[in-house]
Parts: C-alpha cells; sequence; structure tokens
C-alpha cells in the first residue's frame, strides 16, 4: 500500500513500520518534497515523482494552517486529521467535507460534527511519540519540583499567568516560556518533562492535548484543571491530578510532600500511554480503515467543493497570510453561490465589497423567513457599519432613538439566542459584519460605551459559558471602580476572580478585591506581579 502524507509526518514512520510505502510532501524539512502548498496542484507534484497513491492522508499541525490545491481531485481516498478542533473547528468543520474521512483530536468536536450531519467523522486522540517521550534512566533524579512549558501573556492567556503566580508562592516553579512559538526544541522539552516531578497543564478548552500525553509518557504527574475531558481516557488521581480554583494550593502542597505518590502516579501515567497512547497505537486501526474505505460520491460534487472553500476562506481572514487561498476559495464560492444559504451569501457579497447586494440578500430571507435572528443582526449590522441606525432599529424592533451601543447589544441579544454566541478561536471584528456572532457586538458595544451594563452582562454570559470566566475579571473590574455602590457587581467581580483563579476563595469574605492585572492603574493588590513569568530557581 501507498499513502500520501501531507504537511506534517506525525504518522509516517509508523505506517512504514507497517510496510506501507510513504511519501511525505508539505512545507516542513522533514518531508521528501518540500513544496509551497499555495502554488502547486498537489496532483501536479505527485505526477512528476511517479508515485500512485491507494490512500492519502492530511495532517493538520499545531502551530500553522496549511492547505493543499486540488486534494478534493484526488481519486484515491483522502483522510484529514484535524488537530486543536475546538479552537480550529469554525474552519475545520466545513473544510471536511473534502475529505472522504475525517479524524478530530477531540471527542467533544467528533461528536458535535456527527450530529450535524457529517457521519464521515471519528475521533482520533493525540498520541505521544515514543522515540523522544519516554521514561527516564532507573535512579535519574527528577530536580525540576513543577514545570510548564508554554507561552505566557497575561492579556492572551490570563489563567495561565494567574495559575502560575499562585503555585509560586507554595513551590520553585519552573517556566519555559516559547513568546508565541514552541518553547524549546522537542528533544529538550521530553529532557525537561524527565526531570520533573510535576506538569502544570492549563487548558483553554475541554478536551486532551499533546502535553498531557506527552508529560505522562515521560513519567512525570500531570496537574491539569479537573472534569475538562480528561476522564475520557485517563482517570484522576490515579494518572494524574486534577484541580479546580478553590483547592489549587492545597492539591499541589499535598502532592509535593508525597513522593512516594508522585512517583506512583508518574509511574502508572508512563505505563498507561506506554499501552495505548503513543503514535504507534492509532497507525494500525488508521492503515485498515484508510484501506478499506472509498471516496465518497458527495466528495466530488459542487456542494462538497463549496463548503471546503467556505472552510478555507473563513480560515483566511483569521490568518492574512492566507490571502492567496482566499482568492481561489473566493472564486469558488462565486461559482456557486446559489449553494450557500442568505447570510453566508451576504457574508461573502459584503467582504467582495458589494454591501447593497447583500442587504438586499438579507431582506430576501427575511421575506421568507421573518424570524431568523441570524439574518436580522446581519442586516443590522450592516446598516450600523454605514451609519444608519434608524435603519438598523427597525430591524431590531429597537426604540429609533437608540443609541449605538445599545443596538449592537441587541444584535448580539439576537446572535445569543440564534446559538451564535462566539467563534471559539478568532475574533471576527476585522471579519465581515454579517459574519459576527454576539461575542463582536457586545464587544462593540461595549468599546462605545463601558457603562452600558447589558454589554457588559452580555459579554460576561458568552465567555462563562465558554469556561472562559478570566476574560471577565478586567471587565467587572473597570465597572465596579467607577459605580463603587454597585454592590452586585462587587459580587460578580469577586466570583469571576475566583473562577478564573486570579484570587482564592477566601478572597470572597474580604471587603476588598486585590488588583489581578496589575498596578499600572495605581492598584496594589497582591495579584500586581501577573506577567511573562520566566522558570527556573
Amino acid at each position: 500500500m501507498k499513502l500520501l502524507l501531507l504537511n506534517d509526518s506525525f504518522f509516517g514512520n509508523a505506517f512504514q513500520d507497517l510496510g506501507w510505502e510513504v511519501l511525505r510532501v508539505g512545507p516542513g524539512a522533514k518531508n521528501d518534497i518540500v513544496i509551497d502548498p499555495s502554488t502547486r496542484a498537489i496532483g501536479d507534484v505527485i505526477a512528476e515523482a511517479g508515485f500512485r497513491p491507494d490512500a492519502v492522508l492530511q495532517v493538520d499541525s499545531i502551530d500553522q494552517r496549511v492547505f493543499f490545491r486540488g486534494v478534493g481531485e484526488l481519486s484515491a481516498p483522502t483522510a484529514f486529521y484535524a488537530v486543536d478542533g475546538p479552537i480550529n473547528e469554525f474552519w475545520q468543520r466545513e473544510y471536511a467535507h473534502g475529505f472522504d474521512r475525517v479524524y478530530v483530536d477531540q471527542k467533544s468536536c467528533a461528536d458535535s460534527w456527527r450530529r450535524a450531519g457529517r457521519e464521515w467523522v471519528q475521533w482520533l486522540p493525540l498520541a505521544a511519540d515514543p522515540s523522544l517521550f519516554h521514561p527516564p534512566q532507573p535512579g535519574s533524579e527528577r530536580d525540576i519540583p513543577l514545570l510548564f512549558v508554554g507561552t505566557l501573556d497575561k492579556n492572551l492567556r490570563p489563567k495561565r499567568s494567574a495559575i502560575l503566580f499562585r503555585l509560586r508562592s507554595i513551590t520553585e516553579v519552573k517556566v519555559v516560556d516559547g513568546g508565541g512559538l514552541r518553547a524549546e526544541k522537542v528533544e529538550n522539552v521530553a529532557d525537561l518533562y524527565r526531570r520533573a516531578k510535576v506538569v502544570l497543564n492549563e487548558l483553554l478548552f475541554d478536551g486532551i492535548n499533546l502535553r498531557t500525553f506527552e508529560a505522562m509518557a515521560c513519567g512525570a504527574v500531570v496537574l491539569t484543571e479537573a472534569g475538562r475531558g480528561e476522564e475520557d481516557l485517563f482517570t484522576e488521581g490515579e494518572d494524574l491530578v486534577g484541580f479546580n480554583p478553590t483547592n489549587l494550593e492545597r492539591i499541589v502542597s499535598g502532592l509535593l510532600a508525597e513522593p512516594d505518590r508522585i512517583a506512583r502516579i508518574g509511574a502508572r501515567a508512563a505505563e498507561h500511554v506506554a499501552a495505548g497512547h503513543t503514535i504507534l497505537h492509532p497507525a494500525p486501526p488508521l492503515a485498515t480503515d484508510l484501506e478499506k474505505f472509498s471516496p465518497r460520491g458527495e466528495r466530488f460534487g459542487r456542494r462538497a467543493a463549496t463548503e471546503a472553500a467556505w472552510g478555507e476562506w473563513q480560515a483566511s481572514w483569521k490568518w492574512p497570510r492566507l490571502n492567496s487561498l482566499r482568492r481561489e476559495a473566493e472564486k469558488t464560492l462565486v461559482e456557486n453561490i446559489s449553494l450557500l444559504d442568505y447570510p453566508r451569501r451576504a457574508e461573502l457579497l459584503e467582504a467582495r465589497g458589494d454591501a447593497e447586494a447583500a442587504k438586499v440578500m438579507l431582506a430576501t430571507s427575511l421575506e421568507r423567513q421573518p424570524d431568523n435572528d441570524r439574518a436580522k443582526a446581519a442586516l443590522a449590522g450592516l446598516l450600523l457599519a454605514e451609519g444608519n441606525l434608524a435603519g438598523a432599529a427597525r430591524v431590531l424592533e429597537m426604540p429609533a432613538d437608540s443609541d449605538l451601543a445599545s443596538l449592537h447589544v441587541a444584535a448580539g441579544d439576537l446572535l445569543s439566542r440564534a446559538g451564535q454566541d462566539l467563534t471559539a478561536g478568532f475574533n471576527r471584528t476585522a471579519a465581515p459584519v454579517c459574519g459576527w456572532t454576539a461575542f463582536e457586538h457586545y464587544r462593540r458595544a461595549h468599546s462605545l460605551n463601558e457603562d452600558n451594563r447589558c454589554a457588559l452582562e452580555g459579554l460576561d454570559h458568552v465567555l462563562l459559558t465558554r469556561h472562559a470566566p478570566e476574560f471577565t475579571v478586567a471587565l467587572w473590574q473597570r465597572f465596579h471602580a467607577r459605580n463603587p455602590r454597585d454592590e452586585a457587581s462587587e459580587i460578580t467581580l469577586r466570583r469571576r476572580a475566583v473562577s478564573g483563579y486570579f484570587v482564592p476563595a477566601p478572597v470572597l469574605q474580604k471587603r476588598r478585591i486585590a488588583d489581578p492585572f496589575g498596578s499600572s492603574r495605581g492598584g496594589s493588590g497582591r495579584l500586581q506581579s501577573h506577567g511573562r513569568a520566566r522558570g527556573g530557581a
């Protein structure tokens, strides 16, 4: 069997060990053929190489988005491995239509995609590479009490900085900060895991990330937020250790005081991963699946091509370097615009500079479906963007003299009711307004008037629903500073500060709350040290 492996060579060696002939193609230096995927069709590349694959597997990268031209036109069965699902499904979900089989790294995504009719989607958890991530030699010393490897940014990941600040009060913490990029060479990261007693795993979304598998494989005790998805594969207290905002210090202090427990959990974790969660384990069933499934007839149709192009087009709005991809995807979308629903047609027309046509499209949609909240919000958004507040008020059924912030709140409320609360991993503010979610409208309203409580409560609701209370703390703090007699806002601020890990629960009993974002505005709270923590003794 011949496998064409695109982009990431994650499974390459494992397939070769099974007897497959593997051709790796992509932008990375580890590929057999290194190409710029945006400039050459993959069919031409493999034709020149004289390679006729029996199956094609495109593996998404954690650190970059790579799209290949012409994959949907290949006659061999094609598969796509989508990673970091919760913060990438805004494009992966539609891009999946261009393949015969899609594997997703997080169970929640696989379940939701299948419920939405994508029956060719399967859950395939991430896994550790045992050639790199394995326990240390017997007798090796673990000289790092607590380790974190990853980027620190108090604005982008405030919870992460808050947790590390609290942990530093009870133990030595080594942080390897990548500043937005990979913090260390992968070989060095593995060595650090083998030296660590405990490895912190802070989560942006529910699920089991790669750090969990790799640190466990090295025999370190993974310290992770409890009840966020790890229970699908591992047992808390036996394979790893969970914590929550109210017990963080107690859990870690107790753990570090019991070296035998650390050794026991670490050894079990390494055994568990080695027995079922290395890249050697998914390869055999994956190979069997690739051997037996045939191309979906729908994959070669206009609808699949249109949906896949929509996924590419959405990705291009988050990553501007994909502008050439946007142009190609947009061409496909324009040619097949009749296959899109009215709000998506309007979003495409707006992006192409034809807001008038977009408004006509949305008005037509509302004539057919007067209760289409998504179309109402999109039409109101276009009217607000051109300064037509009265027109937006009519669409939103608001008083004619409503101010701009209140109208954005109303649009946000419609989208929240329609289930369009937020696009995880993508702030759409710079994208077409027809594609905005409730979050963008609430955020715009809040930027116009920070005393608009409805805008603040809208943001709070969206972020709390998405398990991200840490992003609401600064908002409530500023509101309460301007409204010090508002006891309800003070109570909310305290609760969000606790659930976001900024302060331990006992602070709820105190009259004053510390400034979790530092003293840049004159505060002097005990959490003012949040910043780019650097590791070591």
